[in-house]
């Protein structure tokens, strides 16, 4: 942990989250200071090197509370249940785990009043009463058959938070909202809307100017600022990935060549600083440096570069490794794919196990999103290359997160396999929004590829759960839709030949990965489809056999237009 502490606030006796903790809590009176932190955090670090490091400061929490701090990349199951709306956060609990008090960053003086009142409300105050759960008081479950008017409901939350002055959504800080911006590019190929591209270009174009390291490549996290000319400077490996995949996606779209540039310099930057070519993974983030991001190129070169976080996360890597794959196919790159494979080889190595995959390697935390990305990562592999590894492994990692994610009175997946280290929030069940509904997704694609009921069932419950919820997440629901296209509209592209290879550069060259809802199974002849060539299909029924590449987008583009006009 020292290592990754700023100034003198080592001197604070932190401690990792754990029962034991809790227990102390109890045992000896004192309240819990839980510290969220990153390596990537600007805020992070001053409040290390002034709050933290004052000698007060230290002295009191030392003597009057039990201080814990957790590294929210290493611990986002923490981070979300007791963030305060951004990081640095503190919050003193009790020994029950329950939020008493907390906030994000303060200076030293305006800390030092808070210890005392926090100290005099422990003297006061029954701390440890009984709360009432919270999911328990405002979730009940129901369903909704979903239906297409969920589409289009999150396509007017997603346009009544569009910036019309500076693109984006929301007013500030402003963050490029991937989801958001994916499902807008998606909802572009349906229906070929003018204006939904305006609010994907010009989104993307601000994003540049504002967020875009004209120097060596890739996108902040973030800016402060409306106009998106304030950026916090840490990069982040998600947030990078994401973005490759959506100007890969618009230079397709829109045939814009500077959005293919944007494209390639971001995964530049992502092999060049991010990449670990002897471990054949991708590290999380690299630190924010005001100073050096606003010197040039030649200028970088003769100071030290901010620190990267040489952790690998499972779903970080599965995500980058997945945007590889889809930009290899975009620009027909095949290296890329091949990267993209060597990537998913080495998460099998090290972060898979009985369980399903592991958030770091040698740790037992099971989140959610690292296994749902994987699953997604091994379908569009196996859809690329037909290699029966990964539909055998997608197979595995489905069944291990229905078994193991699944809460059957909420039918919906939580967020990690429970531990005994859980406490407080922890205990209470949380449903992420969009793993679950990026599940809706890739179960829905397992199960038509398997022909498996069973997962095309657990797609349909967990879409009707949430069609019955997602006007409360506003934007955040934008996933949602995505999948619902698909999972309302799945277009099967049956490839019926006696050799895998042959229609290799005909899906490359077409760029069907693209398509939000068409997915790709292949078959050598048989009785059912004795004639070799490409079945387009809608459930159980099959067009005639495509010969032609126009005619089949032809196709693809009259089924998307029936079903989004009906």
């Amino acid at each position: 942990m020292k290592e990754r502490l700023r100034g003198d606030s080592w001197k604070i006796n932190w401690n990792n989250w754990s029962k034991e903790i809790f227990e102390r809590s109890s045992k000896e009176n004192k309240l819990i200071l839980l510290s969220l932190s990153a390596v990537w955090c600007h805020w992070c670090h001053v409040m290390d090197e002034t709050t933290y490091s004052e000698p007060e400061i230290i002295r009191t929490i030392n003597e009057n509370f039990i201080p814990v701090r957790v590294d929210v990349d290493q611990r986002p199951d923490i981070a979300e249940r007791y963030n305060f709306g951004g990081y640095p956060t503190f919050a003193f609990l009790n020994s029950k785990g329950d939020i008493l008090l907390g906030g994000t960053y303060v200076p030293p003086e305006q800390f030092k009043e808070i210890l005392k009142e926090v100290i005099e409300l422990a003297k006061n105050e029954d701390l440890n009463k009984e709360t009432t759960s919270l999911i328990q008081s405002i979730f009940k479950p129901s369903e909704t058959e979903p239906n297409q008017k969920v589409i289009w409901d999150i396509l007017d939350l997603v346009t009544t938070m569009y910036d019309r002055v500076y693109g984006g959504f929301g007013v500030q800080p402003k963050f490029p909202i991937s989801d958001a911006l994916l499902f807008l590019e998606n909802m572009y190929i349906l229906t070929n809307q003018q204006g939904i591209k305006t609010m994907v270009c010009k989104t993307l174009d601000n994003i540049v100017n504002g967020l875009f390291d004209k120097e060596e490549g890739g996108f902040f996290r973030y800016s402060v600022t409306r106009d998106w000319s304030t950026p916090h400077y840490e990069k982040m490996l998600d947030t990078n990935s994401n973005l490759l995949l959506i100007y890969s996606n618009a230079f397709v779209l829109f045939h814009e060549e500077k959005y293919l540039k944007i494209a390639n310099k971001t995964l530049e930057y992502i092999l060049n600083k991010l990449y670990d070519k002897n471990e054949k993974l991708f590290y999380g983030s690299q630190d924010a440096d005001e100073e050096y991001y606003k010197l040039s190129l030649s200028e970088r070169k003769k100071v030290k570069e901010p620190i990267v976080d040489k952790t690998f996360y499972a779903y970080q890597n599965s995500l980058c490794a997945d945007s590889i794959l889809r930009f290899g196919i975009i620009t027909e790159n095949k290296e890329l794919i091949e990267l993209s494979k060597e990537v998913t080889y080495k998460i099998i190595e090290k972060f898979y196990n009985y369980k399903g995959i592991t958030h770091i390697q040698n740790e037992k935390l099971y989140l959610l999103n690292d296994n749902i990305y994987f699953l997604k990562l091994l379908l569009d592999l196996y859809q690329t290359t037909f290699e029966e590894i990964f539909l055998k492994k997608a197979n595995d990692i489905a069944n291990k997160i229905i078994e193991n994610f699944l809460d059957k009175n909420f039918f919906l997946l939580k967020d990690k396999i429970e531990t005994q280290e859980d406490f407080g929030l922890l205990k209470e069940p949380y449903f992420p929004i969009h793993e679950n509904s990026l599940a809706v997704a890739e179960l829905k694609i397992l199960g038509e590829i398997q022909r498996n009921e069973a997962f095309s069932n657990f797609s349909k419950k967990i879409a009707s759960v949430l069609s019955s919820i997602y006007q409360k997440y506003s934007i955040f629901a934008s996933q949602l839709g995505s999948s619902l296209i698909l999972y309302l509209n799945p277009i099967e592209i049956k490839l019926v030949n006696e050799e895998k290879t042959k229609y290799e550069n005909l899906l490359i060259k077409n760029k069907l990965i693209i398509y939000p809802n068409v997915f790709i199974t292949y078959t050598k002849p048989n009785e059912v489809y004795s004639k070799e060539g490409i079945y387009v299909c809608k459930g159980n029924l099959c067009y005639p056999p495509i010969q032609n590449e126009d005619e089949l987008i032809k196709l693809i583009r009259k089924i998307n237009y029936e079903f989004i006009n009906y």
